[in-house]
């Protein structure tokens, strides 16, 4: 037997190591979210300065102002509908301007429309409809370059949170917030014609959200062809395939819009988990739990039947913890299955004890 003698300073140095390995190493198995700034928080200015030079101003004044707001997020086109909302700012700090009244663009902190940060303290307000202006499907879009380009034939994960305002702010509800993953920026701005994008998003909200006040995740998952590099929010859809619903007792003129703001944004790739077929829950200290790498909390559950078809063990959010209770050594099946229904694995596994 050696024995190799170290002193206190070596010993520290490798422990620290061996603490960078273990970091970097969960590091590596976590998913990257390929949105930048997916929080709205970094931002190059919020004072009070900004609003007035929207006020009054044309739509494509709107964006030129927008645009100079946040890092990586930009008004897609020239539709005006596109809004910062951030804690930091003072409900009051807009009141106080002769150019201020009670107008769309001088409510600018989340209190004044019923709204609160999920994350950090900025929102983004998006204006999925305006039915004033019928004849050109009025539509605002967000933008935002990916920090890399998608993979061909590879699995996304993508979404958002979204909340329809506490307050006032528009006289509707609809559908199809969406979020369209493109190899260009896309945009455009022809009143004569449409406010509207027309494309089709790879992930889409199907169901009206009516509910006042409250944060919902909406995601999707979609095979990327491998040339996406942008993606755009916003309602990519004509009014005639908007659902709509009217969310006041009666409607008033000049508020005939659907506005939702939104915020935690993300994009991240699915990768193909390695599942092993045995474990060994002998009480050894090795190999005792049925440990799947790369697949991550809230997104994966997981069903194990016997070889008569009889479920042993289920998860509905399967966090690598499962030893086989009691179950006898022999053959079991599982069904790994992702929270996007289109992903799943199945197969048999062993117990060995």
């Amino acid at each position: 037997m050696i024995i190799e003698c170290v002193s206190v300073q070596q010993l520290k140095r490798r422990l620290l190591l061996l603490t960078l390995i273990f970091m970097i190493s969960n590091i590596v198995s976590q998913a990257q979210n390929l949105i930048p700034n997916p929080s709205f928080e970094q931002y190059k200015k919020l004072h009070c300065e900004w609003i007035r030079a929207i006020v009054g101003g044309t739509a494509q004044d709107h964006k030129k102002t927008f645009d100079s707001l946040l890092y990586d997020w930009v008004e897609a086109d020239d539709g005006g509908g596109v809004e910062l909302f951030s804690a930091l700012v003072s409900p009051g700090c807009y009141k106080a301007s002769n150019i201020c009244n009670t107008s769309f663009y001088c409510t600018t902190n989340p209190v004044s429309i019923g709204a609160f940060p999920k994350d950090g303290n900025n929102i983004c307000l998006i204006s999925l409809l305006n039915l004033y202006k019928l004849q050109y499907n009025g539509r605002a879009y967000l933008q935002t370059p990916l920090l890399s380009k998608l993979t061909s034939g590879s699995h996304y994960l993508a979404g958002l949170y979204t909340m329809l305002p506490n307050t006032y702010y528009g006289d509707f509800a609809c559908n199809n917030l969406g979020m369209f993953f493109s190899p260009k920026a896309v945009g455009t701005y022809t009143p004569s014609n449409s406010y509207l994008i027309s494309e089709k998003p790879q992930v889409n909200q199907e169901q009206v959200n009516t509910d006042h006040g409250v944060w919902k995740k909406i995601f999707g998952c979609f095979t990327a062809n491998g040339d996406e590099q942008y993606l755009t929010l916003g309602n990519f859809y004509d009014n005639e395939h908007t659902e709509v619903q009217l969310i006041v007792p009666h409607y008033d003129l000049g508020s005939d819009f659907a506005t939702y703001v939104v915020d935690s944004v993300f994009t991240e790739e699915v990768k193909n988990p390695f599942i092993p077929n045995v474990f060994t829950p002998n009480g050894d200290g090795q190999n005792e739990k049925f440990v799947i790498k790369d697949i991550h909390s809230g997104w994966w559950s997981l069903t194990v039947v016997n070889r008569w078809g009889k479920q042993v063990y289920f998860s509905n959010d399967y966090r690598n913890t499962w030893n086989g209770g009691d179950l006898n050594s022999g053959v079991y099946y599982y069904v790994l299955q992702h929270r996007c229904r289109e992903i799943n694995y199945k197969g048999s596994l062993t117990i060995l004890r």
